[in-house]
């Protein structure tokens, strides 16, 4: 099935547009498992559901793998492929703690992959917040509470412990992959699964190919 068939929605944001087979988690907190299961069960009955679909964000935990599991069985369905977007937790402390939004439009930057145009650094290395102004509006940017070093530690912790297991979840049944993120996003798209190299000649890439089918993604 090719990816654009694939409809795509994050069940971390009420009410999700889109929802495909494909599951993609991260360390973030996450609204009631029966709200969601409720939500996705009711939206995948919709006619651009029926190749597939992707969930973004959802499960977390083994119990709501578990809940989601349960539902899908119950209407003949059930979990085809779950990636892993896997970035060392070194590494994310400069993704996470650099990024700024601007929150009505929902534009994302970086200060060292995105920075907004009028980024200017203070004294201590840092961008100067005054500065941090969306290119397209020129309103202020902000960050999220949680975008700290502070807040990744307990977040990490969480993360490891509550959704690294969902991988051991489906292992057994053989549709686990890992895919490098650490590396620019045409890399990521164009990069290697640890199962293996794309063949030689191949114009897909391991991610392309790995979305060709339901799935559940885990970063």
């Amino acid at each position: 099935m090719p990816v654009r068939n694939i409809q795509h929605s994050s069940p971390s944001y009420i009410p999700p547009t889109h929802i495909t087979n494909t599951l993609l988690l991260t360390p973030f907190s996450s609204p009631s498992s029966q709200i969601v299961i409720g939500i996705i069960s009711d939206r995948i009955k919709e006619g651009d559901c029926k190749f597939g679909f992707i969930l973004d964000g959802f499960p977390r935990t083994l119990v709501q793998a578990k809940a989601l599991d349960k539902m899908l069985a119950s209407n003949g369905e059930s979990v085809t492929k779950v990636v892993e977007l896997n970035v060392p937790d070194s590494i994310l402390e400069e993704r996470i703690c650099g990024r700024w939004i601007h929150k009505a439009s929902g534009a994302s930057y970086h200060v060292k992959f995105k920075p907004p145009k009028t980024m200017k650094l203070g004294p201590d290395g840092k961008p100067d917040p005054a500065s941090m102004i969306d290119d397209t509006t020129g309103e202020k940017l902000e960050q999220r509470r949680d975008d700290t070093a502070s807040a990744l530690v307990k977040r990490l912790k969480e993360y490891h412990g509550s959704t690294v297991p969902i991988l051991k979840h489906y292992a057994p049944k053989g549709i686990t992959e890992t895919v490098n993120a650490n590396q620019a996003m045409d890399g990521v798209w164009g990069g290697e699964t640890e199962r293996g190299a794309r063949s030689e000649g191949s114009e897909r890439s391991e991610l392309h190919n790995v979305m060709s089918d339901d799935i559940i993604m885990i970063s």
